[in-house]
């Protein structure tokens, strides 16, 4: 957990240093750091556990990573336009 907090202290940092914004200021900044750090996770998650197209668990190298990464950012336009019915 310790390890995910400061993951997201020096991305918010980042952040603010390319936009010049104040991360304290904004919670736009924070609240990206959050959900990039989310991306990051659910796509290292299903590439630990093999998901994906045609995947096996413990395959795929690094090349296959980046793809469930990419995926997991792709995937959150449409995330946020889920709705309850």
């Amino acid at each position: 957990m310790l390890t995910s907090l400061k993951a997201t202290e020096r991305l918010v940092e980042q952040l603010e240093a390319k936009l010049g914004v104040d991360g304290r200021e904004d919670v736009r900044l924070r609240l990206l750091g959050e959900v990039c750090l989310g991306a990051w996770r659910c796509g290292a998650k299903n590439w630990v556990a093999g998901r994906g197209f045609g995947d096996r668990r413990g395959h795929g190298g690094i090349t296959t990573l980046v793809r469930r990464v990419e995926e997991a950012f792709d995937a959150l336009p449409t995330s946020l336009d889920l709705t309850i019915p």
